[in-house]
This record gives structure tokens, sequence and C-alpha cells, in this order.
């Protein structure tokens, strides 16, 4: 059965508001099956590359992706943290023909706004050092991620609002038909760069980026 459906990938780093926005984009659209990172990463043992390869939670995702769509799903929603380029290819690489069918978005906010965010989850161990890691990383990589949208001051539902709106423009970039270009969306506007700021002055290895 041929798949029909399309895939909207949601990166950032942790506390940026990944999890509540992907909820509220895929309650859009029925038939809408929405995929979480953190809970396929949880299912893994903590050293899953010495045992799966690298990338196993990505490729995980891009099976189980790929499963939902031939069965028929509209949409599949998947957010996640990717760091790199190389995240992205193991994810669209296991989707084979459906990669065409990716959208990109990376969810982004000042440091400060996502550290805060990320101490505030309820009924989550708080991550430390490796938002700022994590951040870091995203940051220095912006040209490979997609579309950046700003959410600093959005709440979850006002940044599901705005990614529906530019799902329904096809704004966001298709990895596999486009060079990953590092345009950026914020209200109609480009992501400022002091969004970006400091990042030369910051850790480029990332502790969190091992246990992806």
């Amino acid at each position: 059965m041929r798949a029909v459906g399309d895939v909207v990938v949601l990166n950032g780093p942790p506390g940026v508001g990944k999890t509540s926005t992907a909820k509220l984009v895929a309650l859009a659209a029925p038939g809408t099956v929405c995929v979480h990172g953190d809970d396929l990463r949880s299912f893994a043992p903590k050293d899953a590359s010495a045992h799966l390869g690298g990338g196993s939670t990505y490729r995980a995702a891009a099976a189980l992706t790929l499963e939902y769509l031939t069965m028929g799903a509209t949409r599949v929603v998947f957010d996640y943290c990717f760091l790199n380029r190389a995240h992205v290819d193991y994810f669209v690489g296991r989707l084979g023909a459906g990669g065409d069918k990716v959208t990109l978005f990376t969810l982004w906010a000042l440091l400060d706004v996502v550290q805060r965010r990320e101490r505030e989850r309820v009924g989550r161990e708080a991550l430390g050092q490796a938002v700022e890691e994590c951040w870091t990383e995203i940051a220095a990589n912006r040209s490979e991620l997609g579309e950046f949208v700003d959410n600093g001051n959005l709440d979850a539902r006002e940044t599901a609002q705005r990614m529906l709106s530019l799902i329904d423009e096809h704004v966001g970039i298709r990895p596999q038909l486009s060079s990953l270009r590092g345009s950026c969306v914020a209200n109609a506007s480009c992501v400022p760069p002091s969004l970006f700021s400091s990042i030369n002055s910051r850790p480029k290895s990332s502790s969190a980026a091992r246990a992806l």
C-alpha cells in the first residue's frame, strides 16, 4: 500500500516547547499520528549506540512514521531534538521515497527562555548543562536544520497556530528537495541574529548528543 500522508518534524532544544506544540498541531487534522522522540528513546538502553548503532531513535521514528503513513495516516508529526544534518539524514534516509513528504521546522528562543522553560517542566528530570549544549549545537548548525520559528514570546497554542499556518503555506524545508537553506520565520520576519548570540564562545561538542 502506498503512503499518502505528509510528515511534519518539530525540532528544537529541550524545553523550547516541541512536545506541547506537536500535540496541538496533531489535533488540527483528523487521522494525524503524533510520535514523541523522547518516548521512543525511553524504550532503548542508555548505551543504545553500542547495541543499535548511531541515530537509533531517528531511525526507529522513521520506520514507525512510514508504517503509519502506509496505514493511511493523514499526517505524522514527530518531535525530537535534531542537532545536525546527520540526525536529519538518519530520519529522512530511513523513509526512502517517503522522504519527500517531510517538512522540517526548528522551534527557537533565547537560551535563558529555553532554560527556564526546561526547568519548569512538570514530571521531567532537569537536564542542566545539556540544555545549553543542545541549544549551542543547533545554533551552530542552523543552516542545516530547516525553518527556524521564534516562539520565545508565544505559548504552546499560539505556537501551534503559527506552525499550522506555515504548514498550510508549505514554508518549511523539505530536506530531500532542497539544500536545507537556513531561512527562518517568526511572525513573518527572520529570526533576529541576537537569538543566536554568543555561540562562538560556547562548547560545540554535546554530551547530550551521545544519548540521542
